[in-house]
């Protein structure tokens, strides 16, 4: 156990070399961003009021988080980035319309986020020092949830068509050549998925769908993990998908790839109506 201050303390994120884990805390009054070495000890605030802060992601190179920002006093929604001592505070975007959490290039050149534009979710960018900030989408659809492919060539990110829920996808963009331009590659596969992770070599996807399961002795809709391969070569983008758990869970979550992309992990309510961790291949044996 790490922590054992009475507030709320949630969100934990390890730097990139496992040293240190950002989380974020109430325990000053409003939820900031802390900061702690692995062990537990040297707890210390990064991020300061009157806002709100929370969502922290790790550059990979571990030099900056980036991290989402609300001040309810101005109506305020930022996404900044700050030294992993909390100093040197840039401002990538501002707006008093939602923003959504940030998440970096994998070679840290880049943020992506959501954000509310006219009212409408769509997807943006901007570079690592807030230059060139770039409205990625702009359909009339839903469009949030950035997640970068690990050799940063494609951005997924999820779509509700007609604002739709039931109906959400994973859409694809290129930006090989750049983001001024980008190319859209559209979902095939079943609806109704949230899309969790990239495995390493982004050759496969990890996604919680939602899907029509029978592990409590009858059928009913719940929400399971699922692997699918994608490609970004042919005419077809989605290929075969499998439900991890067998249908051997009442609903599953969250779905994430080991560091070397064998494995997948997710948590499940299992047969007894228990909170549970699970662990499969990515071929959905073990």
């Amino acid at each position: 156990q790490l922590t054992s201050d009475s507030a709320t303390d949630v969100n934990p994120a390890w730097s990139p070399d496992g040293s240190t884990i950002a989380w974020e805390s109430d325990r000053g009054g409003s939820f900031q961003i802390w900061m702690m070495n692995a062990d537990g000890s040297n707890q210390r605030q990064i991020t300061q009021g009157p806002a709100i802060h929370g969502w922290a992601a790790w550059r990979p190179d571990g030099t900056r988080l980036a991290y989402w920002g609300y001040d309810a006093e101005t109506g305020m929604y930022t996404i900044s980035t700050a030294a992993a001592d909390g100093s040197d505070v840039q401002v990538i975007a501002q707006s008093q319309e939602i923003l959504d959490r940030p998440n970096w290039h994998p070679q840290g050149t880049a943020l992506a986020w959501g954000a509310q534009t006219d009212g409408n979710w769509d997807v943006w960018s901007a570079n690592s020092d807030g230059s060139q900030v770039t409205r990625l989408t702009y359909d009339a659809q839903m469009e949030s949830n950035p997640l970068w492919r690990p050799d940063g060539s494609h951005i997924a990110y999820k779509v509700a068509p007609n604002k739709a829920y039931n109906l959400t996808i994973e859409n694809f963009l290129n930006v090989e050549n750049g983001v001024d331009n980008p190319t859209v590659r559209v979902w095939d596969g079943i609806k109704s998925i949230q899309m969790n992770d990239w495995s390493p070599d982004g050759n496969f996807i990890t996604y919680t769908a939602e899907i029509v399961t029978n592990a409590s002795g009858e059928d009913r809709v719940s929400y399971l993990a699922v692997v699918e391969d994608v490609s970004f070569a042919g005419a077809k983008t989605s290929g075969t998908p499998i439900i991890l758990s067998g249908h051997n869970t009442l609903g599953d979550r969250g779905p994430v790839f080991s560091p070397d992309g064998s494995r997948i992990a997710f948590w499940s309510w299992d047969k007894s109506y228990r909170a549970t961790l699970w662990v499969a291949n990515v071929d959905g044996s073990g």
